[in-house]
């Protein structure tokens, strides 16, 4: 749904394999062209901004701030991948479908222009999540995956940009859950996951 938002709405032509120039945009989706923009480092400090104050208050295993920070180093040091229309919280919950197949998106508030790997990260953080809860069982998160990418069908940047997001989105995920004490085991694997996988 957002790539057909993006593509109606180019945001600044920025898909892989332009020359920066796009289509262009759909003359009803102004507003598509004036979305703020979310990059890599305003991913870190959204990350931090959650998982930071869990760390401060003892809610996690203590980590240094040094492994934290070499763990999201690749989100801020590689090559940013193709840019689009962001979510920026796109998860299950959020989608919703019709019956005739129709998609829709709850909670358009954080809509911004950024790496298209952020969303595509964090609905596969949310896949983990999910298992971890007990809410799917291996195979069907597996199932699951393999659905995900095959219908997003993510460009080759995109997808080489995908573990620095999921690293990311697992962090933040682990600052939110560890606030949940129903969830704070949950909340230390995400975070092991995290820097186990960087």
């Amino acid at each position: 749904m957002l790539a057909t938002l993006a593509a109606h709405g180019t945001v600044g032509g920025e898909a892989e394999g332009t020359d920066g120039t796009g289509p262009a945009p759909h003359p009803g989706t102004p507003a598509l062209l004036e979305l703020p923009g979310h990059d890599a480092a305003a991913e870190h400090a959204t990350t931090l901004a959650w998982l930071d104050p869990v760390r401060a208050w003892g809610l996690l295993p203590a980590v240094g701030d040094d492994v934290v920070r070499d763990a999201l180093a690749p989100l801020l040091t590689d090559p940013p991948g193709p840019r689009g229309v962001l979510h920026r919280d796109l998860h299950e919950a959020q989608v919703l479908v019709a019956p005739d197949g129709g998609l829709g998106l709850l909670d358009l508030d954080t809509l911004a222009r950024g790496e298209s790997a952020l969303d595509l990260a964090n609905l596969l953080a949310h896949l983990d999540l999910r298992e971890r809860q007990g809410l799917l069982t291996p195979r069907r998160r597996a199932r699951a995956e393999e659905a995900l990418l095959g219908a997003a069908a993510p460009a080759p940047g995109t997808l080489a940009r995908v573990p620095a997001h999921l690293v990311a989105a697992r962090l933040r995920l682990a600052g939110v859950y560890a606030m949940r004490p129903r969830w704070r085991t949950t909340a230390v694997g995400l975070l092991r996951a995290a820097l186990a996988s960087a």
